[in-house]
């Protein structure tokens, strides 16, 4: 009875040690994405700021809006 108790006592242990790293993964895989989603929208803002302050329409392009 003892042994199976021991047995027990030691799946518990290694299960929680697996739901512990699963769990630091996990974190781990979040802060990657939240970096990444921060740095798509510091580009896509550097983009729009590019192109409002040096991108300006051509004659054939302000023709066009005309017709």
């Amino acid at each position: 009875m003892e042994a199976k108790r021991q047995m027990l006592l030691q799946q518990i242990d290694q299960t929680t040690q697996q739901l512990n790293q699963t769990a630091q993964s996990r974190r781990a895989t979040r802060d990657r994405l939240e970096a990444l989603q921060n740095q798509i929208e510091n580009r896509e803002a550097l983009l729009i700021n590019v192109r409002d302050k040096y991108w300006k329409p051509t004659k054939l392009l302000s023709a066009r809006k005309r017709f």
